[in-house]
């Protein structure tokens, strides 16, 4: 039994490193198709309409184009399967330029961060709440966001096309209207960690909601982080 598993293992894998191949991944499917064909021709088509067809009788020329049209038709399945596996490809490489570590230090782009849990994150800022009352945390914690998101707009012009545009394309941040500059912030921050970050634009407001997986808004701590967040957008309606 032990020898049949590693049988059935080795016959697995070496058939998932073919079938990696293009070339044969598009014949794979060109056969599969070319066979549904051929079985509803033969099975459903020519019994409804009564045919009968003889195969001996079929004139080279016929069946020579009908190997030159399914040739091309290989030929178009290996070059879309080819474009796609590059583009994959690129994508790939892109996400591996955006975020990568060096010496112990997070990157995004050109851009240094740092990891943490998210409940050490919030004991910490419970833990400065508890520490300086809440009430004031709060006004702190509001005023160092508008502090944090004032700063950043100074070098988000940088961040966005070092780190975003060159990598992923789209525009240039100074050739964005206001609008769209505020999405693609929303965006970018969207993978630094916080959240999936949303917003809702207008001429006389900005609402942005965040959503965490890990609940990075409850308890004390996140509160505290809420009001942060609560000053980091205030800047960006003025930049």
């Amino acid at each position: 039994m032990p020898r049949v598993n590693n049988w059935w293992s080795r016959s697995r894998d070496l058939y998932s490193r073919v079938n990696e191949v293009v070339w044969f991944k598009a014949a794979g499917h060109l056969f599969i198709i070319s066979f549904g064909i051929l079985l509803v021709v033969s099975q459903v088509i020519f019994k409804v309409l009564k045919i009968e067809f003889d195969f001996a009788k079929v004139d080279l020329t016929v069946i020579a184009l009908i190997v030159v049209v399914f040739l091309c038709i290989y030929l178009f399945t290996v070059a879309i399967m080819t474009s796609d596996i590059l583009e994959l490809e690129r994508r790939l490489r892109s996400s591996e330029q955006r975020f990568h570590f060096s010496r112990g230090t997070l990157f995004y782009g050109t851009e240094p961060g740092i990891f943490t849990r998210v409940p050490t994150f919030q004991r910490m800022l419970a833990s400065i709440g508890s520490r300086v009352g809440d009430e004031k945390a709060n006004k702190v914690f509001l005023e160092l966001g508008r502090d944090a998101a004032e700063d950043f707009c100074r070098n988000l012009q940088k961040i966005y096309d070092d780190n975003y545009q060159r990598l992923v394309g789209g525009q240039r941040w100074d050739a964005m209207p206001q609008n769209r500059k505020i999405e693609r912030w929303l965006e970018y921050d969207s993978q630094a960690g916080w959240g999936n970050l949303a917003g809702r634009v207008s001429d006389q407001s900005i609402v942005i909601q965040v959503q965490h997986f890990e609940d990075l808004f409850t308890g004390k701590g996140g509160t505290h982080f809420a009001f942060f967040w609560r000053g980091t957008v205030w800047p960006f309606s003025t930049q």
